[in-house]
């Protein structure tokens, strides 16, 4: 099956809902259509390079934390932010739960929010 990257949720409730306009006679309504999405499938590779560093602040961890909860690899974020791989498993593994728990309280964190909070950090 191939994704077509629409969302045909209206769509579907709209056909369930034709019948009952067609009882109670309302006039002629337009069937809905489906509404793009971004896909999911194609991610965007966004580069912020962070480097090496010898230790990293809290709202940076976040961002590690929270880019991994949105499905990223440790690869994929070794790339975006130019740090080690082996690096990044050392804090996804290592670090506090705390900076852990509090990128979990995120619940509206999405892709945009998190690396634009590292490229503001970076630049302090």
């Amino acid at each position: 099956m191939i994704d077509d990257c629409k969302d045909y949720t209206n769509v579907f409730i709209d056909q369930m809902n034709a019948a009952a306009r067609a009882r109670s006679r309302v006039p002629f309504v337009e069937p809905a259509k489906p509404v793009a999405v971004e896909s999911t499938t194609a991610k965007q590779v966004i580069r912020i390079p962070i480097g090496n560093r010898t230790s990293f602040n809290k709202a940076i961890l976040e961002g590690i934390y929270g880019l991994n909860m949105l499905g990223y690899s440790t690869a994929a974020i070794s790339a975006m932010l130019s740090i080690k791989e082996n690096r990044i498993l050392d804090v996804l593994n290592n670090h506090k739960r705390l900076n852990f728990e509090n990128a979990k309280k995120v619940a509206a964190a999405t892709k945009r929010n998190l690396t634009q909070l590292i490229a503001l950090l970076r630049q302090a």
